[in-house]
């Protein structure tokens, strides 16, 4: 259990950090409703479970790169099951007495079991994907040179978010285990439904109780403290995939391959700017999860051309970052062929729909440069 003066600077850091993340949803959100008109409002609960359902069997991202694939549901499934004991860990930083660890309950022991062993598989699929990205560089998270990237981009940004959104995760799951076993090297005991964690308890059997006591909670904070923290950072990073991906793949296009949305405006058809796009298509800036998948298997990058629908997607989204409210002041009307893909990439396209058809998270970049040649 935390201190009164702990307890009290939580809250005060849960409020700052949640008016600040406040802000960055509501831009998400207001930019979005700037696009324009699509009708996606066809059997919205239908929709929704079905999304739900191919979000939890994972079923998206085994589309391709099965052993990539197999380490995204480590963690995926340990992040998500993060939910549930970070609700227990704020109840027993705020309730004397409660605890899972040592607990008779079933309950208490399977969350404890279920923990321990996702704690491990959230960190393996970390180290796997930093160690891909930093170490074994893969060809296909590269552009090719002539490909339009926002300065953000060329500066390195991509491999900047990918790196603190890893030692994010590490940092906060790898706490939360250490601080395990902590608690179990303070009660003098290991328990057989933390079997990972009794183990690494043995590193903290010398520590002295002050020692341990002290150990318990800089580990409550940093996993707990760190959570927060990034919480206003999330609307502006990959990992805001994580809300919007199971939106985008709900609001999916349902017609036939390649039909696009009705004109809106007949004086002015297609795209010109971020939002004459219809929103869906704005709305793929968030859920783009920068895996460069789609230019993976389009030909058209492939063949060395200055296509990559995955740069267009993550351009806009920096585009949006950098310009900020300004977007509704005027930055707006900045022409998507300014920033987010050059005129050479739009009619490189060969409108395959394999970019389409990869996309984990239900992206359409093929119909982004269908508005724009139909502008």
């Amino acid at each position: 259990m935390l201190s009164p003066n702990e307890q009290i600077a939580f809250i005060l850091l849960v409020v700052v950090c949640g008016a600040l993340a406040f802000q960055g949803f509501n831009r998400i959100f207001k930019t979005v409703k700037s696009g324009a008109n699509a009708d996606r409002s066809d059997n919205l609960i239908g929709r929704f479970i079905t999304a739900l359902i191919d979000v939890f069997l994972q079923k998206p991202i085994a589309k391709a790169r099965p052993i990539v694939s197999m380490f995204h549901s480590f963690i995926f499934f340990g992040f998500s099951f993060y939910l549930l004991v970070n609700v227990n860990d704020i109840l027993e930083a705020y309730i004397d007495g409660w605890t899972t660890i040592g607990s008779k309950n079933i309950f208490a022991n399977l969350f404890n079991v279920f923990a321990d062993i996702f704690s491990v598989f959230v960190l393996v699929g970390m180290v796997f994907f930093l160690y891909r990205r930093f170490v074994q560089k893969p060809k296909v998270m590269e552009f090719n040179t002539n490909v339009k990237l926002h300065p953000g981009v060329s500066a390195g940004g991509l491999k900047k978010d990918s790196l603190i959104v890893g030692i994010f995760i590490l940092v906060h799951v790898g706490s939360r285990w250490l601080g395990t076993a902590i608690h179990l090297a303070d009660n003098g005991n290991t328990d057989k439904w933390l079997p990972t964690a009794s183990i690494m308890s043995g590193l903290f059997s010398d520590w002295s109780p002050a020692a341990l006591e002290t150990g318990i909670h800089v580990t409550w904070w940093l996993a707990m403290g760190l959570i927060v923290l990034f919480i206003p950072y999330f609307p502006r990073t990959k990992h805001i995939h994580l809300m919007v991906a199971p939106v985008n793949l709900a609001l999916g296009r349902k017609t036939h391959r390649g039909a696009m949305d009705g004109v809106s405006n007949p004086a002015s058809p297609g795209a010109r700017t971020l939002s004459d796009l219809p929103w869906p298509q704005v709305l793929d800036s968030w859920a783009c999860i920068m895996c460069t998948r789609c230019h993976e298997v389009c030909p058209a990058h492939e063949s060395g051309t200055s296509l990559s629908p995955s740069a267009m997607e993550i351009n806009k989204r920096y585009f949006i970052n950098e310009q900020g409210n300004s977007l509704f002041n005027g930055a707006a009307d900045t022409a998507l062929l300014d920033y987010a893909i050059s005129d050479d990439a739009v009619w490189s396209c060969t409108t395959c729909y394999a970019c389409v058809q990869v996309c984990p998270v239900g992206n359409e970049p093929m119909m982004d440069i269908l508005e724009l040649r139909r502008n």
